[in-house]
């Protein structure tokens, strides 16, 4: 169950679906690990900061923070 409020909840769900809408306009298809990722945005499981790290690790675009402080 999520924790967020309702209409939390909703707001998140239209902006995803606009989302997709959009890209599906411009031919953009939605892997099945994205579904998931915005799902669980949707649902209040992840925040969009978890998003972009999960999506970076995925694509093997971990920030590498601590070799550009040397």
């Amino acid at each position: 169950m999520s924790k967020l409020p309702p209409s939390t909840v909703e707001s998140r769900r239209q902006a995803v679906q606009h989302v997709r809408g959009d890209s599906a306009l411009e031919g953009i298809r939605e892997t099945p690990f994205m579904r998931s990722l915005s799902d669980k945005y949707i649902s209040g499981e992840k925040t969009i900061e978890e998003l972009i790290q999960e999506v970076r690790e995925h694509h093997g675009l971990v920030e590498r923070v601590e070799s550009e402080e040397k």
